[in-house]
């Protein structure tokens, strides 16, 4: 697998739910779950990326009120941003091992390689796009299909 093309999927996927979310009221931002999973996206991937990759001391809940602070259109912008970031970390991967805190059993680290830990972002975010639409649909707006082969239909033919 090609992770910088599946960034650029990524980039492209978020951009038509994105799009969908331009169209939204704040009323109907704020339902459903739809704001908080956006910020949700976001500190997943850019909080990682500062405190495992960058090793700096990140504080999840002030990053979290600042991003709710934003504006509907100021968290897509840097919602994007955020994409754009991760693509740039995946071009310029290093082949060092990463320790990554396991959350799963409350302790003790994991090893993987940096290509693991973009994939697991990539396709975590993939799982929130699924909640994002399932949301959407939910306040009556009609779905935009983001599977990978609709993205290589429309890069192709561009």
């Amino acid at each position: 697998m090609n992770l910088e093309k599946a960034a650029e999927y990524q980039i492209w996927a978020n951009d038509e739910i994105r799009e969908m979310i331009d169209d939204l009221t704040p009323e109907e931002f704020t339902k459903n779950n739809i704001q908080d999973l956006c910020i949700h996206i976001m500190l997943a991937i850019d909080h990682n990326l500062e405190t495992i990759i960058l090793k700096k001391d990140v504080d999840w809940g002030e990053k979290y009120d600042k991003l709710l602070k934003l504006s509907k259109e100021d968290l897509m912008k840097k919602w994007r941003k955020t994409d754009e970031r991760l693509r740039e970390y995946i071009k310029n991967k290093a082949e060092q091992m990463i320790d990554f805190p396991n959350f799963v059993k409350g302790e003790g680290i994991v090893k993987m390689t940096q290509e693991d830990y973009y994939f697991q972002y990539l396709t975590h975010t993939i799982y929130h796009r699924g909640q994002l639409m399932t949301a959407l649909k939910k306040l009556g707006k009609k779905g935009r299909t983001t599977d990978y082969l609709n993205y290589l239909f429309i890069k192709d033919s561009a």
